[in-house]
């Protein structure tokens, strides 16, 4: 059962999409717009939803176990204001216009990147369309939150009031006096935690229980709703055995729940839906085989058919298209009548299936299906290494004759899938492409932030938290306190 209160639907057992709700929201506070929100929490949690809520952005008290008050953008759908609402509204210009175009100017022609030079043109006009975002009462909510999160980061003089990290206004103190009444988690006992996992049909021989005890137990089961989500119902899972066969030793648990972004819960592999569904292409017979899930389609094809239609005269282990439409189109494949015919993402890859490969394929059709792409998130002091690999890979095989955008992809890609595999022979090529392994490292751990930022602007989804527990898992490795090996 769900509660409704004033305009917010709310199932208590869903906390975390309660918190998901609030990142996106997070960046939208604008006192003009405000009106007052209760919203229903699961019991004994509106004290930490409320500092959660005021940290991002969004003042809110908790004004009983279970009941929070919460200032969101004033949203009235189709129905007009009236005229004495509309007078309420304020009309000074410096706050509905935002800031004059030659105030915009002086601010971007006094910034300076790392090396001293100023901005390009191109640089320019994108941060002048960012501004124009964040003050215009029009934009949706994610594309205005992901703007507030770039101009918070490098221009912050152009952000609203209250939403300027250097302020120190009503809204930065109440910020800061939420954070401070936070309440702290309480730690479970090992038989709890036992309990929580045996419940979900996971095998606690094979999770951190030292860990779980620490993070408390709306966060274990957080991560476990990922497991269920991801689950298709009438799917028939395949016995685990069969592609644990086709694996090297000593990696039969490559799928798991990442939690909290530390360490990952780790489960048997019919227990994701990823690893059902690469179990079942690999275990399938005959030359070819489609696999079509909510979320993503794969097809195992031969090397030859890969290299004869797909990229003639190229040596390519897999493949991945942001749209399953036009390829299949190309390939003379039907789908059965009466599939959804959507814009899925597609895996194609080609027999043997090594795990590095699958990681790098997965990673793009993740960002495809979370709308992600590397021209977006390369953090600034990057940007000269990556344009060192891009130059790099344009100058080899199937890449030459990329688009710039799809090869700016790959240049995150594939260093990301030498640290996340452990590969040093190929963390070592793109190293040459560069000139500094450290450089490397910076490029992945920022594009990484960067990405699982973007993803709390976006809907909820089992694509989007794939590619959480993929760049949270980047972040760790690549921090300059964790070894990536």
């Amino acid at each position: 059962g769900g509660v409704k209160s004033i305009g917010v639907e709310y199932n208590p057992d869903h906390f975390s999409q309660m918190q998901e709700f609030l990142r996106g929201a997070g960046g939208l506070l604008d006192g003009k717009y405000q009106k007052p929100v209760l919203v229903k929490v699961q019991p004994g949690m509106a004290e930490r939803v409320a500092a959660k809520s005021t940290k991002e952005g969004i003042p809110a008290e908790a004004i009983s176990e279970d009941t929070v008050r919460m200032e969101l953008l004033r949203v009235d759908g189709q129905v007009p204001p009236t005229p004495t609402q509309a007078a309420e509204i304020p009309r000074e210009p410096s706050v509905i216009g935002g800031p004059s175009e030659e105030e915009i100017g002086r601010v971007l022609r006094a910034y300076r990147t790392p090396s001293g030079g100023t901005m390009n043109p191109a640089a320019e006009s994108f941060a002048r369309s960012m501004v124009k975002k964040v003050w215009d009462p029009n934009v949706n909510p994610a594309s205005k939150t992901t703007a507030v999160r770039m101009l918070q980061r490098q221009f912050p003089d152009l952000l609203p009031p209250g939403l300027n990290p250097k302020s120190h206004g009503i809204v930065k103190t109440s910020v800061e006096a939420a954070a401070e009444k936070a309440p702290t988690v309480e730690p479970l006992s090992e038989s709890r935690v036992m309990e929580i996992l045996k419940e979900a049909g996971v095998n606690p021989a094979e999770a951190d229980i030292d860990y779980l005890k620490s993070i408390g137990e709306v966060e274990i089961r957080r991560a476990l709703d990922v497991t269920k989500a991801s689950r298709v119902a009438g799917a028939t899972p395949g016995p685990a055995s069969v592609f644990q066969d086709k694996m090297p030793p000593g990696e039969k648990t490559q799928f798991g729940a990442d939690i909290a972004g530390r360490k990952p819960i780790r489960t048997s592999l019919e227990e994701g839906g990823i690893g059902r569904m690469v179990e079942n292409i690999i275990r399938e017979e005959g030359p070819e085989r489609l696999t079509i899930r909510p979320h993503r389609a794969g097809l195992i094809l031969p090397s030859d058919v890969i290299a004869n239609q797909i990229a003639p005269g190229e040596k390519i282990f897999g493949l991945t298209f942001q749209d399953i439409r036009p390829t299949l189109k190309k390939l003379g494949i039907e789908l059965p009548p009466g599939t959804n015919e959507k814009a899925l993402p597609l895996i194609m890859m080609s027999r043997p299936i090594e795990k590095s490969h699958l990681y790098h394929e997965l990673l793009h059709s993740n960002m495809f299906g979370s709308g992600v792409e590397a021209q977006m998130v390369i953090p600034e002091g990057s940007r000269e290494t990556v344009m060192h690999i891009v130059s790099g890979l344009k100058r080899t095989g199937a890449y030459r004759n990329m688009s710039f955008k799809n090869v700016l992809n790959e240049a995150f890609i594939f260093p990301a899938q030498a640290i996340r595999s452990g590969d040093e022979r190929l963390l070592q090529t793109v190293i040459d492409l560069d000139i500094d392994k450290a450089h490397i490292f910076r490029l992945v751990n920022g594009t990484a932030q960067n990405i699982l930022d973007h993803t709390f602007t976006k809907i909820d989804s089992i694509t989007g938290r794939h590619l959480q527990r993929q760049m949270r898992d980047l972040v760790r490795r690549t921090s300059e306190n964790v070894s990536y090996e």
